[in-house]
């Protein structure tokens, strides 16, 4: 969790949480914005398509920032993934 603008006064009347699902270039990247209201909350329009200059201006204006990262496989897992060839699950 990241803290962006606001003071405390500011989070208690109202605050804007963002979520990105982050990818290696910008055309898989998009973020979705949420303001949180005393009794609703508001999900804003999602932003596909987000390079690092779109994300800095959209965390820049968020109260709090979550981040959806693919970090990858180890290679042995993914080559064993790869190598599976079973067409059914048994018990074992």
């Amino acid at each position: 969790m990241v803290r962006g603008r606001g003071d405390a006064a500011k989070r208690a009347a109202a605050m804007t949480t963002l979520g990105i699902d982050l990818s290696s270039m910008p055309r898989g990247t998009a973020a979705c914005a949420i303001r949180w209201e005393k009794q609703r909350a508001v999900a804003g329009p999602p932003h596909l398509g987000c390079d690092d200059r779109r994300l800095d201006a959209l965390i820049a204006a968020a109260d709090v920032v979550g981040i959806d990262a693919p970090l990858g496989w180890p290679e042995p897992f993914v080559a064993e993934v790869g190598a599976w060839t079973a067409t059914e699950w048994t018990a074992t």
